[in-house]
Parts: C-alpha cells; sequence; structure tokens
C-alpha cells in the first residue's frame, strides 16, 4: 500500500468509515477510492485533499530531522 494510502485507510478503518462513504463525500466512485488507496494506488495531490478534507484531515509538512541536504 502505498504510504499515504495506508495512513488514510487507517484513519477510515479507526473512524469506521467505508470506501463508499469516501467516495459519495468526494464525489469519487467507490471502486476508485479502494485503488487509489491500494498497494498500486498513485493519486494526485488534488484527490489526496478531497479525500482528507472529506475526513478532517490536512497535510503538514515538516522539516526532516536530519536537515535535508547541506
Amino acid at each position: 500500500m502505498n504510504g499515504i494510502g495506508e495512513k488514510i485507510k487507517r484513519i477510515m478503518k479507526e473512524r469506521d468509515i467505508w470506501d463508499f462513504e469516501v467516495g459519495y463525500g468526494t464525489g469519487l466512485l467507490r471502486n476508485n477510492v479502494s485503488t487509489i488507496l491500494g498497494p498500486r494506488g498513485n493519486p494526485t495531490w488534488k484527490t489526496i485533499k478531497r479525500i482528507l478534507d472529506f475526513l478532517g484531515y490536512e497535510v503538514v509538512l515538516k522539516k526532516k530531522g536530519n536537515g535535508g541536504p547541506a
């Protein structure tokens, strides 16, 4: 499963939210939600944002502890 998809699926499971509910709330087809969040999923940031908005979450960027390139 792709990293962001795995995290979103965990949120959905914790909140007992099904793929069809995410599809209905975002305008995506249920089958597409499963594919997007699955191991072969390669969603756009726009699609991820739609799903996260529906779930009440947002993406926050944070600098890595190693400081990145010199």
